[in-house]
């Protein structure tokens, strides 16, 4: 789901996804839209779970910083 909302508003290349690790995305962002790629983020991975988790809904968060932070 989020790829290809970054390939339908034409954020590939600014938007870099940099790693998945289990259950976590990280990805770099220019600053004046971290905020909004955050939420959309957001919003992929609690779509994408309801394929996974039927039963429970899975909540996502996110977490906003200069560098990575694990």
């Amino acid at each position: 789901y989020f790829y290809n909302y970054l390939k339908e508003h034409e954020l590939l290349y600014k938007v870099k996804l940099c790693i998945g690790v289990h259950d976590e995305i990280d990805c770099e962002a220019p600053s004046e839209k971290s905020e909004s790629i955050a939420q959309e983020l957001v919003s992929c991975m609690v779509r994408a779970g309801r394929f996974f988790c039927t039963r429970a809904p899975l909540g996502a968060d996110v977490e906003i910083n200069d560098h990575w932070v694990h």
